[in-house]
């Protein structure tokens, strides 16, 4: 098998499984799960992870995690220095994305997993996800566009909730999932300018 085809095939692997943690959660997943999605011999999984599904998890949130910093970064960047039209900017990218579903992973996920791949990746979800959101609000309040509630962390981590539940309502919902963010962001806003 050529460099080529072994990368592939780990991309593959990458691929099925994230999908399936997304739906799922870690526990809930066994590689053998993942072979059958793939059409493999569970003990194929080995020869790409040899530390078995940990290892697996622990790579393919943090690619994950890289995506959605790499993603926001551009999406803020391009989006014009207001608030709301950056926050909406960062919904549509999040819900072009597989859910993340932090409360899960943070509940139960991290639970399941070595402290030191829990750290790391807990660390790795503060920056990429939480930290440019916050910034934005930061921005917000620094130009006076927005009221200092004092807690910019509270508002990134209670915007990437929204967004997350948008995520699963869309399933119960024939309306757009962007509109449903929209309205909600407007509501956030109204909240948070000076009066």
């Amino acid at each position: 098998m050529s460099r080529d085809d072994k990368d592939s095939a780990r991309a593959r692997v990458i691929s099925v499984a994230e999908q399936l943690f997304s739906d799922r959660g870690y526990k809930a997943v066994t590689l053998r799960d993942i072979a059958d999605e793939l059409g493999i011999r569970q003990a194929s999984l080995y020869h790409h992870f040899p530390n078995g599904k940990e290892e697996l998890f622990v790579e393919v949130t943090e690619l994950a995690m890289k995506r959605h910093a790499e993603g926001m970064r551009a999406t803020i960047t391009a989006a014009p220095e207001d608030v709301e039209c950056q926050l909406k900017a960062i919904a549509r990218w999040m819900l072009s994305q597989p859910p993340i579903d932090m409360a899960r992973m943070v509940r139960s996920d991290m639970v399941e997993i070595d402290e030191s791949h829990r750290h790391r990746l807990m660390q790795t979800a503060l920056r990429s996800l939480l930290l440019p959101i916050e910034a934005v609000f930061d921005r917000g309040i620094d130009r006076e566009a927005l009221r200092n509630p004092g807690h910019s962390r509270l508002l990134a981590s209670s915007f990437l909730s929204i967004i997350e539940a948008i995520q699963v309502s869309v399933r119960f919902s024939s309306r757009p999932p962007e509109d449903m963010a929209d309205e909600m962001i407007t509501i956030l806003m109204d909240g948070l300018r000076p009066r």
